[in-house]
């Protein structure tokens, strides 16, 4: 039965890796590589997830100021006191622009 369709003579390539020669060492060590990576994604992801909604925000703006935990964690009290000052100025107006935020621009529905 022969394959049709869009890349079908392919299909190999795409979907079974070679099995023998140099190559096969090279994509072994890629596949380690890639799944090291995966382990780091998912371990990333787990801690994103693991965050609040008020830390997922604060981590927004930190990074939006071009900043860093580690690089505040570094400064001054002076000057980290006035960073998360600055946090959280823009994590109330952030706050109050989401309380005032019209809804139903495009539809008012009325139940």
């Amino acid at each position: 039965m022969a394959l049709s369709g869009i890349g079908a003579s392919n299909f190999g390539a795409y979907f079974m890796p070679a099995a023998t020669g140099v190559g096969a060492a090279a994509q072994s060590s890629a596949s380690i590589g890639a799944a090291a990576n995966s382990a780091s994604a998912v371990d990333d992801f787990m801690t994103y997830m693991k965050e609040t909604p008020a830390q997922k925000m604060r981590d927004k703006i930190v990074a939006s100021l071009g900043l860093t935990d580690a690089k505040i964690a570094k400064m001054s009290p002076k000057d980290r006191a006035a960073v998360e000052q600055r946090i959280a100025d823009i994590l109330k107006q952030e706050m109050k622009d989401a309380v005032n935020a019209k809804t139903g621009i495009l539809a008012d529905v009325k139940v």
